[in-house]
């Protein structure tokens, strides 16, 4: 039969967790970690796998949260997306012949939406063997952006030898 945890020995784990936590910010390792808690926490000292899995349980805490908090984030930009659209798709019917920028503003709405949703397209990209050993990828978006700058001698070599 397992005994309930009393109050006081989860708020001694809680805090010894903390440290431990803090001593692994610090850079401390595994080890390290073990031998102060020790030293801190005599009744509760722990392994040095035991503080892994307590790094490692709050890191997926973490990302849980984070990608929890990310999810809530675009649901809201989405929901404001959708406002937005409906003001201009109005705005179009009302009128017998749509005005060009209303047009534009749904479609740049639709497109930031698609961003948000991953529906874009992966960025083209162009795969080369040239010997036996050497592959060059050619990510034009790349390409594109160093012709875009202003002109720098190097950085036009370097695109004249990735398209040659």
């Amino acid at each position: 039969m397992r005994t309930v945890p009393k109050p006081e020995n989860n708020f001694l784990r809680l805090k010894r967790d903390a440290v431990i936590l803090k001593l692994r910010e610090e850079g401390l390792t595994y080890r390290q970690i073990s031998q102060k808690i020790a030293e801190q926490f005599p009744d509760m000292g722990v392994g040095k796998d035991t503080v892994a899995t307590i790094v490692t349980r709050a890191a997926k805490e973490a990302r849980a949260e984070l990608s929890k908090n990310a999810t809530l984030i675009v649901l809201k930009e989405l929901k404001d997306l959708e406002m937005m659209e409906q003001k201009y798709l109005v705005q179009i019917t009302k009128t017998n012949i749509p005005v060009n920028k209303d047009v534009d503003m749904v479609l740049k709405i639709k497109e930031r939406r698609s961003k948000y949703l991953g529906l874009d397209a992966p960025t083209k990209s162009n795969v080369q063997q040239e010997n036996d050993q050497t592959i060059k990828v050619i990510d034009y978006s790349k390409v594109n952006i160093v012709k875009e700058t202003e002109p720098d001698e190097k950085k036009i070599e370097e695109v004249n030898e990735v398209l040659h």
